[in-house]
């Protein structure tokens, strides 16, 4: 078979933002900072493996999926009530009644808003999708690890 006639699905099992308010690492213990530098680099490995899976099979039509598990994304986007289940808070291990009903609702939603057709589709580009990664707009004037000029 050619590389150009097979399609490559990635399912991913939920996306949970590590993205912090501005200014709350000045409250950051030592486990805070452990667990924020733990997530941030599966974070960023698990994009690195997208990417890298489309440059290496750049003929192939490779699309990723993953819904981002915030209340707000899954209630507005993807029309689901959660109730008492915090949607951040499930995990492949969750074993609650009430979380695997959440889980699968939430896969159902996400699969059916997703246009199949379409080539090339990240998370970013589908509806109820974790959001494209950047960078936050930070003040870093007053910060002791700004670049200071001489």
């Amino acid at each position: 078979m050619r590389a150009e006639n097979i399609v490559h699905l990635s399912l991913g099992n939920g996306y949970i933002s590590n993205e912090e308010d501005e200014g709350a690492g000045a409250g950051f213990w030592l486990k805070s900072w452990i667990e924020y530098l733990i997530f941030e680099g599966m974070d960023d490995a698990a994009l690195q493996q997208v990417f890298m899976a489309r440059a290496i099979y750049a003929q192939m039509d490779f699309r990723r999926y993953n819904p981002l598990l915030s209340r707000e994304n899954v209630e507005h986007n993807l029309g689901i009530d959660c109730g008492d289940v915090d949607p951040s808070a499930l995990a492949l291990d969750s074993i609650a009644r009430d979380e695997i009903e959440l889980m699968e609702q939430i896969g159902r939603a996400y699969a059916a808003k997703i246009d199949w057709m379409k080539e090339g589709a990240l998370p970013w580009n589908t509806v109820g999708g974790r959001a494209a990664p950047g960078f936050a707009d930070s003040d870093w004037e007053n910060s002791p690890f700004a670049a200071q000029r001489f």
